[in-house]
């Protein structure tokens, strides 16, 4: 995944606090969700969705130190990947379907 500077996402959330820190990202959510809604309806906001997706990503970042949840995170994501897979290969004719979980 991404790298990130842990002691200063730790520092962050010491001085604006969990609470804040959580709020914080509630109110980023909204805003790329806002982006997104922007493109699928009049386009061309790429930039605009590329600042609030780098906005999401630092405060999901923050809330996995928070919640103390890296590890179960990364297991739930593979797990997620791995069954929209399963799902794909089952509607795919045998000729179409990837094999990636082994």
């Amino acid at each position: 995944m991404l790298k990130v500077d842990k002691e200063k996402l730790n520092f962050i959330i010491k001085n604006y606090h969990a609470e804040n820190q959580i709020a914080k990202a509630i109110e980023e959510i909204r805003e790329l969700e806002a982006e997104l809604k922007g493109y699928i309806y009049k386009g061309k906001n790429q930039k605009e969705i590329t600042e609030e997706m780098a906005d999401v990503y630092v405060m999901l970042e923050q809330l996995k130190i928070i919640f103390k949840n890296e590890e179960e995170i990364e297991k739930v994501m593979d797990n997620k990947i791995n069954r929209t897979i399963e799902r794909i290969n089952v509607g795919l004719p045998p000729t179409l379907k990837k094999e990636y979980l082994e």
